[in-house]
């Protein structure tokens, strides 16, 4: 009786244990902080993104036990690199053995329902004394997947497919479009006219689907000035102290390029150094408001080191975001069609066809937060 109810004991701690364990590898902080140093520059991205909330399986897996045992037979090799840091630095994208978005995304996001334009409005500023704001507003085309022809989720509608002529998908050699009434038509970047047999053996045509333009939604990694115009505008960084932005913008000296750790170290401390630049330009600003000058100066840091990460070499030019012209001018103003009478026509590189015309002003009042 004593090793039967032992047993039995064991076997539901056990149980426990195990779910709880496969449970605990589900979440965020497992994946982003636990085991996965490596995902550090990933996480750190997806806490400032749209989908902070959400845990990383549901996109990344998405349901059902099929993808579940895939993504874990599959995360075995990397297991085994991750013990021996011979992992590359950064790591390549995309990833080849991610679920299709219809699995994953579209179980949230519909593509078919109507969504219209959307006004879309950022607030920068200038490196003077007020950190002078300026809103720059435009409206955005997204019009709908289930409407042919509605603005950008216009391409949803229809069936693209395409073939990369790399493996990182910045150049795009043949693309076929395929209309709801049937009929299609190819686009073929001439300079790759030659070489499609041979790159549909080596890379394969693709469907094109939602993570072909929106690749960083949860992780994207945008420039230090970008970030820090984000910080002035939630009031992180008090823009009413005067030369904020130009102080963090030349202690940071944000390259283009992933700093070394040498220099990233040097660039946090230039960033503590602005209390000092206070204390000698401003001793009044100094003197009276300490604290919104440390608290602004912490959240410089933190904004610098959410930028760059040395010892994965990772920087805001590091992974390009496809939800930008870059994206958009993989094909349009590139790929080429036989027009009428056999005459070439370019796929147009229309702006307006995605959004308005900017619009910029300075003479605006932001709302900070208290």
């Amino acid at each position: 009786m004593f090793f039967a109810v032992s047993s039995a004991i064991i076997l539901v701690v056990a149980s426990v244990i195990a779910y709880r364990s496969v449970e605990f590898m589900d979440t965020r902080t497992f994946c982003g902080v636990v085991c996965h140093r490596v995902m550090t520059p990933e996480y750190t991205a997806d806490l400032r993104s749209a989908h902070a909330s959400v845990q990383c399986v549901p996109c990344h897996i998405g349901p059902g036990a099929p993808w579940f045992v895939r993504s874990k037979l599959s995360g075995l090799p990397q297991v085994w690199h991750y013990t021996l840091g011979d992992y590359p630095r950064p790591l390549a994208t995309p990833v080849r053995a991610l679920r299709p978005s219809r699995e994953t995304c579209q179980t949230c996001h519909w593509s078919a329902q109507f969504h219209g334009s959307v006004l879309r409005t950022r607030t920068t500023y200038r490196p003077d004394q007020s950190n002078t704001p300026e809103v720059r507003s435009m409206v955005m085309y997204v019009g709908s997947g289930g409407v042919p022809g509605s603005g950008i989720h216009g391409h949803v509608v229809r069936r693209i497919y395409y073939l990369p002529a790399t493996a990182r998908r910045d150049v795009i050699a043949w693309v076929r479009v395929r209309q709801p009434n049937g009929t299609a038509r190819d686009y073929v970047d001439p300079g790759y006219s030659g070489r499609l047999a041979s790159l549909r053996k080596e890379r394969g045509t693709r469907r094109m689907d939602c993570i072909d333009c929106h690749n960083r939604t949860a992780h994207d990694f945008r420039p230090f000035e970008d970030l820090l115009d984000d910080a002035l505008t939630r009031g992180a960084v008090d823009p009413s102290l005067p030369y904020i932005k130009q102080q963090a913008l030349q202690a940071a000296r944000a390259p283009d390029t992933v700093p070394s750790q040498a220099e990233y170290e040097r660039a946090l401390q230039r960033i503590g150094q602005i209390r000092a630049y206070y204390e000698r330009r401003f001793p009044d600003v100094a003197r009276q408001r300490p604290t919104a000058i440390n608290r602004s100066v912490r959240a410089i840091e933190r904004t610098y080191r959410g930028t760059y990460f040395p010892h994965m070499r990772v920087g805001p030019s590091t992974y390009p975001n496809w939800r930008s012209h870059d994206g958009c001018f993989r094909c349009h103003g590139v790929l080429e069609t036989a027009g009428p009478g056999g005459a070439r026509q370019t796929l147009p590189p229309d702006c307006t066809f995605c959004h308005s015309t900017q619009v910029t002003g300075t003479n605006v009042q932001v709302p900070l937060r208290p």
